[in-house]
C-alpha cells in the first residue's frame, strides 16, 4: 500500500528516539535506519508513489533515507534510463545505492574468479555517477554465491546483495562470506524467508513440539551472521506485517541459530525456488 514506506519511516524513526512523520518518539530500542529498495517501478505502483511522497516530503531530510534500485540492463543507455527512473521515485538529486541486479555465472569467468568485461564496464559506468554525486554507493546482486566470491573482489563493488536464509546457508558461510569478509564488502540479504515459505513449516518438522519460525525468527537468524551481513531485506505486503515483523526481531542466541540451522537443512527445493540448487550444500 502507498501508506507502507511511511510506517516503515516512522517506525524505525521512533525506535532511535527520533520524531517520525506522524508523532514524538515511543523510545524504543533501535532496528537500524530506512533502508528501501525497489526493483521493479511499474509491479507495485501504490509502493512507489508512497517512496516518491516519501522522498519528497518537507517534513524529512532525504539523509535520513537510503534508497536504492538498479536494473539487469548493462548497456550504457539502460543503466541510464534505470538511473533516471530511480531518480524520479528518490527525491531528484542522487539514488543512495545502484544495484547491478542477478548477475550470472555467464557473467564472471567462474575458472578464474573474475568479473567479464561487460560487468566491469558497467561497474565503471555506475562509479562514474558515484564521482558526479548521482550516486552514492554501487552494489550488485546475485543468487549465486560463487558469482558473489567472485563480485567481492572487484574494486569498483561497494557491496553484495546476496541470497541468505535458513534454507539457503552453506555456499554463503564457506564461499561468499569469507570473501566478502577478507575485502571488507557489506552484505545485504534477500529471500530471508525463501517466499514466506519458511514460517509456512515443514513435513520434516515436528510442529507441534516446535513450531516453525516467525517472519521475525527469519530475519533475526539472518542479521545473526554479522559480520558480513548488514542489512536484510524484507518485502511485507501490509502495515501490521511490517510491524509484526519489526516487533519480534531479536538478537539470536547461538543455540538458536543451530536449532534453525538444523531446520533449514531439511529438504526444501521441492517448492523449484533454488536458481543453483548445486550450490545449497556446495563447501
Amino acid at each position: 500500500p502507498q501508506s507502507l514506506p511511511l510506517s516503515y519511516y516512522d517506525y524505525l524513526r521512533d525506535d532511535q528516539g527520533g520524531e517520525g512523520k506522524q508523532g514524538k518518539s515511543k523510545g524504543k530500542s533501535g532496528k537500524g535506519a530506512p533502508f528501501l529498495f525497489y526493483y521493479n517501478p511499474h509491479r507495485y505502483p501504490a509502493f512507489m508513489a508512497g517512496l516518491q511522497d516519501l522522498c519528497a516530503s518537507s517534513e524529512i531530510k532525504r539523509e535520513d533515507l537510503f534508497i536504492a534500485s538498479g536494473g539487469t540492463d548493462r548497456s550504457k543507455d539502460g543503466m541510464e534510463k534505470r538511473l533516471a527512473d530511480a531518480l524520479v521515485y528518490s527525491g531528484g538529486e542522487f539514488l543512495d545505492m545502484f544495484v547491478l541486479e542477478y548477475v550470472c555465472p555467464e557473467e564472471t569467468q567462474i575458472v578464474t574468479g573474475e568479473a567479464t568485461t561487460e560487468i566491469r564496464r558497467a561497474l565503471q559506468i555506475a562509479q562514474s555517477w558515484v564521482e558526479r554525486g548521482l550516486v552514492r554507493y554501487v552494489a550488485a546482486s546475485t543468487h549465486s554465491h560463487v558469482v558473489g566470491a567472485a563480485l567481492a573482489d572487484e574494486n569498483g563493488v561497494d557491496a553484495l546483495m546476496l541470497r541468505y536464509s535458513m534454507s539457503h546457508q552453506d555456499a554463503a558461510r564457506t564461499i561468499s562470506f569469507p570473501a566478502c569478509i577478507r575485502t571488507n564488502k557489506p552484505v545485504l540479504a534477500f529471500t530471508t524467508t525463501r517466499w514466506n515459505a519458511l514460517q509456512a513449516g515443514h513435513e520434516g518438522w515436528n510442529s507441534s513440539h516446535s513450531p516453525p519460525p516467525t517472519t521475525s525468527q527469519c530475519l533475526s537468524f539472518a542479521l545473526a551472521s554479522t559480520p558480513p551481513i548488514e542489512v536484510v531485506l524484507h518485502s511485507a505486503r501490509e502495515e501490521s506485517e511490517l510491524h509484526d515483523a519489526l516487533e519480534g526481531l531479536e538478537d539470536m542466541s547461538a543455540e538458536m541459530v543451530e536449532k534453525w540451522t538444523s531446520y533449514g537443512n531439511l529438504e526444501w527445493n521441492d517448492d523449484g525456488f533454488d536458481e543453483y540448487p548445486e550450490e545449497r550444500f556446495l563447501k
